[in-house]
């Protein structure tokens, strides 16, 4: 079923083998970076090249930050472990599905603050150098970083893997292994939020198993292909969030991004596609293989000017939940034996998030962003009869229409110390879903929350 996409990968794999014997030879020299200061908000790589021999001689480097988070909020709201990661404010409980002109007359039980200590986010990491010579003279990095988020609301405080994944890098050719970002996923231009939502889901946030293959096409342009699939951040299905649904339509997520690197401005633009079989078989034992494709794209960028550091990200595209994007996908039609077929939801997102470096220990910065709701395009949604013509949708919530957020922030740095405030307003709509996907009766619901950390990083 669906071969092709066997010998899409076997292609791949290929020119990842290929290319590095591509490369000319030079010579290895010596030089070592020093890391002063850690952004705990993200993953900054700390790395020393040392000198080549005979016997690969690797050096391994420890860094990480301790950490504390404090939040209040006015409101309850959706987030991940124990509230750390904001995404909306929920909506008025019970559900509004009358005329906005009711809303006042029935009691919010959601209309309650909430409050937080956790250091959940405390992490720790290593660098590995050397072995410069182990491929064709590539020269090799690898990094391994954990924290501890948890990989569930359950199990808060346990270990987390962020990234574990190695570098190779030869003169016009670069390959990566393992597990880290996502390609919409830059460090540079992540937003550099206090809250540890960094965006979310405004723009997209997402760690992927990976391979990956860079290929300079000028001096300050390069083509980046990456096959992925899918572990910590995944999509959802009749079996809740899980990986299985990407590994059972056998084949992985392709994303090709064009990436312009200056030395005070960075601009990639690129185009994901990913495949899912949502489920095996019907409530009968009847097999049910339907797949649905999604296409996500997405523009991104950062500029350096004077004292400012300005960070965008444009994103569209449907069924992006492995992403941290609303949207999703729904049940198109039943069958009469059961079976589905699915059509996306579709959403668009946006971000802009600008730093001011006003001294070395004092750095304002604000973030703002928008994400919305676009529908099922010219496809219908099925719409239940036996569950009040709810549809059966699979992602973030069948009932979110957008979201707003604007946080102002302040951070201050003394050495190995940092200190961080901020003020995140985040504004949600919600109404009942049409068949055409998108969402009607709009109510809303605000929240505001203040949230302060202080980081030791070494």
């Amino acid at each position: 079923m669906q071969r092709r996409y066997w010998y899409q990968a076997g292609a791949f794999l290929l020119l990842l083998i290929a290319a590095p014997l591509q490369s000319k030879k030079k010579d290895i020299t010596t030089k070592a970076e020093s890391k002063k200061t850690l952004e705990t908000k993200h993953f900054v790589r700390d790395s020393q090249n040392v000198k080549n021999d005979s016997q690969w001689p690797v050096n391994v480097e420890m860094y990480g930050s301790a950490r504390l988070d404090m939040r209040v909020d006015s409101r309850q709201v959706e987030s991940f472990r124990d509230s750390l990661e904001l995404l909306y404010p929920k909506e008025r409980c019970p559900e509004i599905n009358t005329p906005l002109s009711c809303n006042e007359c029935l009691p919010d039980s959601n209309a309650v603050g909430d409050f937080g200590l956790n250091p959940a986010i405390s992490r720790f990491g290593f660098t590995i150098t050397g072995a410069d010579d182990v491929l064709c003279e590539a020269k090799v990095k690898g990094f391994i970083e954990g924290d501890f988020y948890g990989r569930s609301d359950a199990n808060v405080g346990g270990y987390r893997l962020r990234h574990a994944f190695a570098t190779l890098d030869w003169k016009d050719i670069g390959a990566l292994v393992g597990y880290t970002w996502h390609p919409f996923c830059n460090p540079a231009t992540i937003p550099n939020t206090i809250s540890f939502n960094s965006g979310e889901p405004m723009v997209p946030i997402c760690r992927v198993p990976q391979l990956q293959l860079s290929i300079n096409l000028l001096k300050n342009l390069s083509l980046v292909s990456t096959a992925y699939s899918e572990f910590e951040f995944t999509d959802d299905g009749p079996s809740g969030y899980n990986h299985i649904y990407i590994q059972n339509a056998q084949r992985p997520g392709f994303n090709c991004l064009l990436l312009a690197k200056f030395p005070k401005f960075l601009c990639g633009i690129g185009i994901d596609n990913h495949e899912i079989m949502p489920r095996l078989r019907t409530s009968t034992n009847t097999p049910d293989n339907h797949e649905i494709s999604s296409f996500v794209g997405s523009i991104f960028s950062r500029i350096l000017y004077k004292k400012l550091v300005i960070r965008g990200q444009v994103t569209a595209g449907g069924n992006s939940t492995f992403l941290t994007q609303i949207g999703g996908y729904a049940v198109k039609k039943i069958f009469p034996d059961g079976q589905q077929s699915y059509t996306n939801i579709h959403y668009w997102g946006w971000g802009i998030d600008c730093d001011w470096n006003l001294s070395s220990r004092f750095q304002p910065g604000i973030y703002f962003g928008r994400t919305q709701n676009t529908g099922a395009n010219s496809c219908s949604v099925y719409l239940d009869p036996l569950n009040d013509n709810k549809p059966i949708f699979y992602g973030i919530d069948s009932r979110l229409d957008f979201i707003y957020r604007i946080s102002p922030r302040l951070w201050i740095y003394h050495k190995n110390i940092h200190f961080g405030f901020e003020l995140e307003y985040t504004k949600a709509g919600f109404g009942p879903m049409q068949n055409d996907g998108k969402i009607k009766q709009v109510d809303t619901a605000e929240n505001f929350r203040v949230c302060a950390i202080a980081i030791y990083s070494f």
